[in-house]
């Protein structure tokens, strides 16, 4: 057998550069997909390699090497931008990104990559652009669309998702085109377009004619209208098609009660339960719901029934099945929060962002919590922070971050963003920390002015009496030393 020997000239770079094996060249990770010159492809062979074994300041090392064998390669400004978001270095990491996304071009896989990358870290906005970017150049892939997609459910903006679905219909392949149109209804619903989201769907009967998400979507926007009557006719007609499917029966159930006609809903649910407990084994249908659905569901016709301990024991079992389950993590959240279980309430959406840690609206809601009952304050001001990267004009975010910088005495710091709470959202909350800020701090006159703007919003508010009342006395007080 023949010796297999390394040619000088690949084993020389190597050796210069200070890798340790010249056959990591050879390795399982794939060759850049553009031309890397060899002493930066030995270097970043080197990199791949200690960010596997989790050593990513000697990867950084290496790729600093690699950008300066050769700058312009998107190979190595992928790989540089992902090393160091992971050490922290975010803006640099971000910059060596948005550069590999200029340089790669027309090339739709490095695009694709560099999503990932952005997805992986939690930049949403920044992949929204990549995923798009990839589908102009290569329309009709159905993972950009797919991704695409789940991004605008995790982000809950209508504003932005509208017009990104609207340019992304004819970039869809055939298969995806439902999902986008469907996407789009939800979002016009959202922005409060209920009719607008009807016009969206207009047509698509004829060329989806077996679909029941097409048709659950035109309840969701008849029920949105307050068209009841309409909306019972088209649910019944729908279940005609659809005999077991167990939204149709939920939103009748829910359109009799608005009809006043609680005995028939009654009915209805009971039947909704009866299917879900013992699914009919032929409904094709029926076997795509997954089991964490139908708990949820269960859980939500329980709560319409009445039976809240069964609804609550359906949605822990939802969790337990799938943790990401958001909907039923916002249903268990907000009863729990009616009964004052915050520490509980934490748990959950806590072990829900390990499922999903992209989703900055939960975060935004979690550091709510955390500010308010003082539990993590850290935690509150991490969340918040998060939060408004995605949601800057929240006022409620704004709120739970200033309020968590007072509880830590950097008083400026909370000032500031509760002041923004206020400009934003006439934030009641943040007009009573204002008052108790001021008041904390001496400044009677504009605790005073706070407490007022208050009192506008809750005439007979006992607290908001009692702090005026305290003012009055003191502003008293100090009137008489004066004299």
């Amino acid at each position: 057998m023949a010796r297999f020997t390394l040619p000088i000239w690949l084993i020389l770079p190597t050796f210069l550069l200070g890798c340790r094996n010249p056959i990591l060249l050879f390795s399982s990770n794939p060759a850049p997909s553009t031309k890397v010159s060899i002493p930066a492809y030995a270097a970043l062979t080197c990199a791949i390699r200690h960010s596997e074994e989790g050593k990513l300041q000697e990867a950084a090392k290496w790729l600093e090497i690699a950008r300066k064998a050769d700058p312009s390669s998107v190979e190595i400004l992928k790989w540089s931008g992902d090393i160091l978001i992971q050490l922290g270095h975010t803006q640099e990491g971000l910059d060596w990104l948005h550069q590999a996304s200029e340089l790669a071009k027309k090339n739709y896989n490095q695009h694709l990559d560099i999503a990932q990358i952005y997805q992986k870290h939690g930049y949403l906005f920044q992949a929204l652009q990549e995923y798009y970017r990839t589908l102009t150049i290569r329309p009709n892939l159905t993972y950009p669309t797919k991704e695409i997609l789940k991004l605008l459910h995790l982000l809950h903006q209508p504003q932005i998702a509208i017009p990104l679905l609207e340019r992304l219909i004819p970039l869809t392949h055939e298969k995806r085109r439902l999902q986008v149109y469907l996407a789009l209804s939800q979002n016009f619903r959202e922005a409060q377009k209920p009719e607008v989201a009807l016009q969206v769907l207009r047509n698509l009967d004829l060329q989806y004619p077996k679909s029941a998400e097409l048709k659950l979507e035109f309840i969701r926007n008849l029920y949105a209208l307050q068209r009841y009557t309409y909306a019972l006719k088209y649910v019944q007609n729908a279940l005609i098609f659809h005999p077991h499917y167990p939204y149709f029966y939920y939103y009748m159930g829910l359109i009799l009660k608005k009809l006043k006609k609680n005995k028939s809903a009654q009915l209805v649910f009971q039947r909704l339960i009866e299917i879900l407990k013992s699914p009919p084994p032929s409904q094709k249908k029926f076997k795509s719901f997954k089991l964490s659905q139908r708990f949820n569901l269960l859980g939500k016709v329980y709560f319409q029934l009445g039976r809240e301990q069964e609804a609550v024991k359906c949605l822990f079992q939802s969790l337990s099945i799938d943790k990401s389950n958001r909907n039923a993590i916002l249903i268990l959240t907000q009863h729990l929060l009616k009964k004052g279980q915050y520490k509980l309430v934490v748990a959950l959406l806590e072990n829900y962002l390990s499922a999903v840690p992209q989703d900055k609206e939960i975060k935004g809601e979690l550091a709510y919590i955390y500010s308010k009952i003082q539990l993590s304050l850290d935690k509150a001001i991490q969340y918040s922070l998060e939060a408004l990267e995605v949601y800057p004009t929240n006022s409620r975010y704004l709120y739970a971050l200033g309020w968590a910088y007072f509880q830590k005495s950097r008083f400026e710091m909370a000032r500031s963003f509760l002041n923004q709470a206020v400009e934003i959202g006439e934030n009641l909350e943040a007009k009573l920390a204002l008052g108790y800020l001021n008041f904390c701090l001496g400044d009677l006159a504009r605790s005073k002015k706070w407490y007022q703007s208050a009192q506008k919003q809750l005439p007979q508010n006992p607290y908001i009496q009692n702090m005026l009342q305290q003012i009055q006395a003191l502003e008293y007080e100090f009137r008489k030393r004066v004299k």
